[in-house]
């Protein structure tokens, strides 16, 4: 009886933990309102099945001038040029056979896509594609998984998912975002700014409470994924596949908003934005499809 009784106060315990975490999630149009969150991530305007070929689709990228949404498949070296309303594969670029690529971004007619060394490789297409390797100072260690541009800047921003310091550098704690300039073609040796655990859990408290146990050790893990720069507030959108999380950040490294994503995006591997804002978060296949999310701007 009484290992009865123990078991039915665990399992309450346990529902009433779930039931915290959910409200937490729900409580986003509160979140909006003290913060201005543009977006409503439990509901997508649009949800983009992708086909087999880019079941691990790790990185997109919008491309303004064909209105289309440039995808790469983690071991794949091709560029995929999708509609952005169908998924239909309407171009398709080989630069290079098999290897490990996390992140594309479309600059200017290049495609610049990265792997988790943080080498660089700019792809310019036409009847015959070239391709340039562009090494930075960061190296499997730190391990790079987004890639994003500022135009006005002229410079990419490469997010580590793991260690924040260049090699040899003096350790740094946190997570790190550089960028490479692309005036020069060279990396800044200095991280843009160094993402801790403390800032992330302060804005969570502060903004909207005491967290459970469960959610913050879903906003400790956080670990760049993605990472894009919107168009009109100059905000960088960084995402976590770990934890599933997306967070908001102004260019000195200030924490803006925590989105705690839901889990129809199975693991957020790329984020990016059309020039009037529409954003594009794409979800790797797991036990599924991999998918691109579409959500508008809200009023």
């Amino acid at each position: 009886m009484i290992l009865y009784v123990l078991f039915f106060l665990l399992l309450i315990g346990c529902k009433s933990e779930q039931d915290n975490t959910e409200a937490l999630i729900n409580r986003s149009a509160e979140w909006f309102k003290n913060d201005d969150f543009p977006y409503n991530l439990k509901k997508p305007a649009l949800e983009l099945k992708m086909p087999m070929v880019l079941k691990e689709i790790s990185g997109l990228s919008y491309v303004e001038e064909t209105k289309q949404l440039a995808v790469i498949n983690d071991e794949l070296g091709n560029v995929y040029l999708l509609n952005p309303e169908n998924a239909k594969i309407e171009e398709k670029i080989k630069f290079q056979r098999f290897g490990d690529y996390e992140a594309i971004e479309y600059v200017d007619g290049d495609y610049f896509v990265t792997n988790s060394k943080g080498d660089l490789r700019r792809i310019t297409p036409g009847k015959e594609v070239k391709m340039e390797l562009l090494q930075t100072r960061l190296g499997y260690e730190n391990n790079v998984e987004g890639m994003g541009y500022d135009k006005k800047a002229n410079v990419l921003f490469l997010a580590c998912k793991d260690q924040a310091q260049l090699t040899g550098e003096d350790k740094k704690k946190g997570k790190a975002v550089y960028t490479f300039s692309l005036d020069e073609m060279k990396l800044n040796s200095d991280p843009l700014f160094v993402v801790k655990d403390n800032a992330l859990l302060g804005w969570f408290e502060n903004n909207v409470g005491k967290v459970s146990k469960k959610i913050e050790d879903r906003i400790s893990s956080f670990s760049p994924s993605a990472i894009s720069l919107h168009p009109k507030t100059r905000l960088l959108y960084v995402t976590s596949a770990r934890g599933d999380l997306l967070v908001v950040f102004d260019l000195n490294g200030n924490v803006k908003h925590i989105e705690l994503v839901r889990d129809h995006m199975e693991q957020i591997e790329g984020v990016c934005f059309d020039k009037k804002g529409r954003l594009f978060i794409s979800s790797e296949g797991v036990s599924k499809k991999g998918r691109i999310f579409a959500f508008n701007p809200l009023d």
